[in-house]
């Protein structure tokens, strides 16, 4: 597709539990929107 993305996933799992997810990276923007959890 000629669109580079290098997407970087980081987790916090002490005790075996997700604390916390940081996504990050480089990427060529072709669209957006919103994720609500």
């Amino acid at each position: 597709m000629q669109r580079p993305s290098l997407i970087d996933v980081e987790a916090d799992l002490p005790d075996g539990v997700i604390t916390a997810v940081r996504v990050g990276g480089h990427a060529v923007l072709m669209s957006q929107g919103e994720m609500l959890v």
